[in-house]
């Protein structure tokens, strides 16, 4: 506390004097200039895309550059004190570039300074060019230890310590010493204020940078998701995507429409695919428009972007063309049937913002594109598993009728005869109908078939009620999916049964479900086989039936049936729910 009041003393008696008052003002002064040369710089592209933490070698080069002609004029504008002696302020541009650009930034920013302040001679110089050095290769060493840019707070306090350290090599390497001591006493207040608000006002104005930076990146994520969303529906229902499809066209429009790009163009090596925007008059795929990317660009986009520079990159014939510039992603990476995504401007150079626009619109693409292809590939897989699945039925259904009417040919060869009649009608109809799902009445009309031939070998012990409101019969059920429920209470169900069979068909609707129950009064369903059915295998005691039957379902109507099979209290029951569908009705499943 004691040490603060005789600072604050201190500053008053120096503020006192009209020297060293019209000092501090002469250069705050020089500062506001330093500022002001800073100020503009901080609105040009170019310029924005170099205050960067992850900027490259050449970038920082260049950065250092800049503020090394910063440190330059803050050496020349520096007022004169005592013998020649200068306030510099070259300090403040190797600290800012180091603080920017790291240790390889400062340190040559601090060569440049140095370099400059020693040709410019005078009182001081050693002193001085070692301090602009030292501040810049320091500041880059907090950058690094930092790995962010520095708050205004941060920077101040940073600037009072490298003015500080400053003060202190001059006082240490410049002599006479009596003469070093009254400059400083003259000299080091208003040196101190004034390059430590010197790097506090230019880290702030560094940091406006980021913050604008940060913000067109969001406005970026946000475009992207937004044209990600509207071409999802494009690439989901025209999926896998052909390189001759005209939802690429769509696709182009949309990022074209919503990026307000000069241009954009998809390509594979053959050529555009599609382009939308500037000078489509002569890229256009419809009016012959060539490749714009050249195969060894190609290959090297396969892992990343690559930024067109001129003529060069641009393999336009035109030499009226507009494009100068752009940037280049791979869509789908692969080295055999890539797409390429472009985007193309009348500007000389391609914005950091544009580029990783691009590259997230791009990412978000080759998901989309990958998710669809392999939902497509899903859905073939699905309907090979299914037509399986129904060819596994058809024979097991038409076995099992013959060997039935096998054994009618000698005991009732009259109803035998009938019995094969109406099997070859179904059976035609059947071949007929390819479809996966076909009206209630034709399904229940193999059934009574079945029945008809249960019927005339069992005679009065096999009793049926079948209760189905006309109008159920114009909803459209998965064919051979009610004969084997009836079948599987024959066979198994009544395996060893005596007396009396009862099987019970009740069909109901509601608005929009369709509900089939078949029930018996067999011996019911054992808890592993109900289980087995579930997992999907198949014994001599579940047979191929049932299993069958709950697969399909699933193929037909993921997630939206359900199949039950439970014990009753005198036999057991079977409980199948689907969609409510008429016929003619739309039905998203393995198709």
């Amino acid at each position: 506390m004691e040490l603060l009041d005789n600072f604050i003393q201190y500053l008053l008696r120096y503020l006192s004097g009209p020297s060293t008052r019209m000092l501090l003002v002469n250069c705050l002064r020089n500062i506001a200039l330093l500022t002001l040369c800073v100020y503009p710089l901080t609105k040009i592209r170019w310029f924005r895309n170099l205050v960067n933490l992850d900027a490259g070698y050449w970038d920082r080069i260049r950065l250092a550059c800049i503020f090394g002609g910063l440190s330059v004029l803050g050496i020349v504008i520096g007022h004169v004190s005592l013998n020649d002696a200068i306030i510099n302020h070259g300090i403040v541009g190797a600290a800012i570039s180091g603080l920017i650009g790291g240790v390889w930034a400062g340190g040559l920013t601090g060569l440049i300074g140095a370099g400059f302040r020693i040709y410019f001679g005078g009182f001081a110089f050693l002193g001085d060019a070692i301090s602009i050095l030292l501040c810049g290769l320091i500041s880059g060493l907090i950058r690094q230890k930092a790995g962010k840019h520095l708050q205004g707070r941060q920077a101040f306090l940073i600037g009072i310590c490298l003015s500080v350290l400053h003060m202190a090599i001059i006082a240490l390497v410049t002599h006479p010493s009596i003469v070093t001591y009254a400059f400083l006493s003259i000299a080091a207040p208003s040196s101190i204020v004034s390059n430590s608000l010197g790097v506090f006002l230019l880290i702030i104005f560094m940091n406006d940078i980021e913050r604008t930076k940060d913000l067109e990146k969001a406005n970026a994520t946000e475009l992207a998701f937004e044209i990600a969303k509207q071409t999802l529906p494009i690439i989901r229902a025209n999926a896998p995507l052909t390189h001759e499809s005209t939802s690429l066209k769509r696709v182009s429009k949309i990022i074209h429409d919503k990026t307000a790009a000069n241009a954009i163009a998809i390509a594979d090596s053959d050529g555009i695919r599609a382009y939308h925007g500037l000078c489509d008059h002569h890229h256009a795929i419809c009016n012959g428009g060539s490749n714009l990317l050249s195969p060894e660009l190609m290959a090297r986009t396969q892992n990343e972007e690559y930024v067109l520079h001129g003529k060069n990159d641009i393999l336009c014939a035109d030499p009226d063309c507009q494009l100068i510039s752009g940037v280049t992603v791979a869509l789908t990476p692969d080295a055999d049937n890539s797409l390429y995504l472009s985007l193309y401007s009348t500007r000389a150079s391609i914005t950091l913002v544009e580029i990783k626009m691009l590259t997230g619109i791009a990412t978000l693409l080759s998901q989309q594109m990958l998710l669809s292809k392999h939902e497509a590939q899903k859905k073939l897989l699905a309907r090979a598993e299914y037509n399986t699945l129904k060819t596994q039925l058809n024979p097991h259904f038409l076995f099992n009728s013959l060997s039935a009417i096998k054994s009618l040919i000698r005991t009732s060869p009259e109803c035998a005869q009938d019995l094969i009649v109406n099997l070859s009608s179904l059976l035609r109809r059947s071949l007929s109908h390819a479809n996966d799902l076909i009206l209630f009445s034709d399904e229940l009309a193999a059934t009574r078939l079945y029945l008809q031939i249960q019927a005339a070998r069992f005679g009065e012990r096999l009793w049926v009620d079948i209760k189905v409101p006309e109008e159920c019969n114009q909803y459209l059920f998965p064919s051979f999916c009610l004969q084997p429920l009836v079948e599987n209470c024959m066979i198994h169900g009544f395996k060893d049964k005596e007396g009396e069979m009862q099987i019970s068909i009740d069909v109901r609707y509601d608005q929009d479900s369709f509900l089939v129950t078949v029930t018996d009064n067999g011996t019911g369903f054992e808890e592993e086989h109900i289980r087995k059915v579930f997992e999907g295998s198949q014994d001599k005691a579940t047979g191929i039936g049932l299993v069958n039957i709950y697969r399909r379902l699933q193929l037909l109507f993921p997630g939206r049936h359900s199949f039950e099979l439970r014990n009753i209290g005198s036999g057991s029951q079977v409980l199948v729910v689907i969609p409510l569908i008429v016929e003619g009705g739309n039905l998203e499943c393995v198709s």
